[in-house]
């Protein structure tokens, strides 16, 4: 790992000899230098040096160190300029590699290409490419370790979205993090190998592994005090990332506002524009899951802004900045949901914009057609398309089964049963969301078996994340499993009493008002009988309009 002061050293002598390059030598050794900085920072000053020393030495130096030059250009500018500039680095590359034969160069070239389709959302050929180049560069582990664990690391990425193989991926990972712990100067790639590791430990259920791996780095001041902003940024953002996901919301917020303050403070520089977009968005949407939601929608605004500055438009990498639109999208229907505000209604401009990426993709949406429109598809071919999409983008399957699911009065559709409904789940962005959506369904259906297995997936979630919604939503579901188990309990109707006193106090307005309306419902039912008609009128009031609401409130009522 690399000792903080000697960095800032080279930087320094990286910067007053630039135009003290006069031989191979001298080249050789300023090429050694500028690889240890551009491993460890992105920075508009690093990337204009390499093409500034490209530029003066191209003619004078040999190809593989030209190469290497480019090498750098490549991994500098990857993802923070548009795809045809990306694309030219990669066309030299090529030349370069084609002419030498070196296999280290044709190892990294093939790379290089996996990200450049990768970039481009091509995942097929992306794989297939970086299979080639480890490949090509497995049996040269020991002479080319900084390209082998590189090219190592990229492979696990892509395999592992693919294949899904945790274990292996978590082997390979734990092999990059040591290495470039002990042994690199890339102390980037440390911290990168160290987020992938524990994201597998998460997906592999192994929470004692991840625990113990989380608080050794927090914990190891020989990391601590050798972290450059850039690493400290990156390593923050990797820590709220991981603290959001387990629904560590407070520990989240910190590490987020680490990450937003540190890039403020260094002026917001494009190379922090993921960081930046990113922490915004999450801190969004951790705060509306706490009920702070005036914090929630100011963030909300910043980050629409942000995303919508000229610069950050045209070179943001467009499949990210659709899942910030995309994330930003279910904020504010959170949002606006919980404060019983027609999300169409929406008057502040920057959330306009959110709302209108969001109309244009589900128009123009394949996917979206089909499923929001054509309500003949029958179910195998619904699965069918849905996984088939799903291997495309995730991101846009998240959304549009969100709107499929929320808009289509889905428990009423007659050819969506409820095994098509349990198999959709695992294609859905928070499947602890879809039990609570399945239990509902099961509810306004009478099948309260069903009912209960999903409000049983519910609780389990809850009290493994800690996250408040579900909690409640946990609570709810028990009270009301309580009273279909004794319909002439005394205790059921006070429990759900006081749940919705602490949803408004939480600011959780529209829980409050669902609580509230099975509370009545509860209160006016006496026959068993009766249940699964009730439940059928009041399942669902959180999706109809105020007059058919209305109307509902009122026939309970009566009853």
């Amino acid at each position: 790992m690399l000792d903080i002061e000697e960095f800032h050293k080279i930087r320094k002598e990286l910067f007053e000899n630039k135009d003290k390059v006069h031989n191979s030598t001298d080249i050789a050794e300023y090429i050694r230098k500028l690889e240890i900085i551009s491993a460890n920072e992105k920075s508009e000053e690093v990337l204009n040096i390499i093409k500034e020393i490209i530029q003066k030495t191209e003619n004078k130096i040999d190809k593989h160190l030209l190469f290497k030059l480019n090498w750098f250009l490549f991994l500098q500018s990857y993802g923070f300029q548009k795809i045809e500039e990306t694309e030219k680095i990669l066309l030299k590359l090529s030349e370069i590699a084609k002419e030498t034969k070196q296999t280290e160069h044709m190892a990294i070239f093939y790379s290089t290409e996996s990200l450049f389709y990768q970039l481009k959302g091509d995942h097929e050929t992306s794989i297939n490419k970086i299979s080639e180049s480890m490949e090509i560069i497995r049996n040269k582990k020991n002479s080319h370790k900084e390209v082998y664990y590189a090219i190592l690391y990229a492979y696990t990425v892509f395999h592992s979205n693919s294949d899904k193989q945790y274990s292996k991926a978590a082997k390979n990972m734990q092999e990059c993090f040591q290495y470039y712990y002990e042994s690199s100067y890339n102390t980037l790639g440390m911290i990168k190998s160290f987020y992938l590791l524990i994201r597998f430990y998460i997906l592999l259920g192994k929470d004692k592994k991840m625990n113990e791996l989380f608080h050794w780095i927090l914990n190891q001041e020989k990391i601590q005090e050798r972290l450059i902003d850039t690493h400290y940024i990156i390593l923050h953002w990797y820590l709220g990332i991981i603290s959001t996901v387990r629904y560590r919301l407070d520990e989240a917020i910190d590490y987020l506002v680490k990450v937003y303050s540190r890039i403020k403070k260094s002026n917001l520089s494009i190379y922090h524009m993921y960081e930046f977009a990113d922490s915004l968005r999450l801190l969004s949407r951790c705060y509306a899951l706490k009920g702070n939601f005036q914090e929630s929608y100011n963030l909300l605004t910043e980050l629409v802004n942000f995303m919508e500055l000229d610069n950050i438009k045209q070179n943001y990498y467009q499949r990210r900045r659709k899942l910030i639109y995309f994330s930003s999208y279910y904020t504010i229907l959170f949002i606006f949901a919980q404060l019983d505000i027609d999300v169409e209604k929406i008057e502040d401009q920057s959330l306009l914009q959110v709302y209108r990426y969001i109309k244009l993709f589900l128009e123009e949406s394949q996917l979206a057609k089909q499923l929001l429109l054509e309500n003949s598809l029958d179910e195998e071919t619904m699965l069918k398309t849905i996984e088939k999409e799903s291997m495309k983008s995730k991101d846009e399957v998240y959304l549009t089964l969100y709107q499929f699911l929320t808009t289509q009065e889905t428990y009423r559709i007659d050819n969506v049963t409820e095994k098509t409904l349990d198999k959709i789940r695992n294609f859905t962005h928070e499947p602890a969301y879809m039990d609570v959506f399945l239990g509902k369904i099961y509810l306004s259906r009478g099948n309260f078996k069903q009912f209960r297995r999903a409000s049983n997936n519910v609780s389990k979630q809850a009290e493994k994340t800690g996250e408040p919604i579900l909690q409640i939503w946990s609570n709810f579901f028990s009270l009301i499993l309580e009273f279909i188990d004794n319909p002439v309990s005394s205790t059921v109707a006070n429990e759900l009493t006081a749940l919705e006193e602490e949803c408004k106090d939480l600011n959780f307005q529209k829980i409050a008002e669902e609580i509230s309306m099975y509370k009545n419902l509860i209160l006016t039912s006496s026959i068993r009988k009766d249940l699964d008609a009730r439940f059928q009128r009041t399942a669902f009031l959180d999706l109809i309009g105020e007059e058919s609401k209305k109307l509902v409130i009122e026939t309970l009522q009566k009853d």
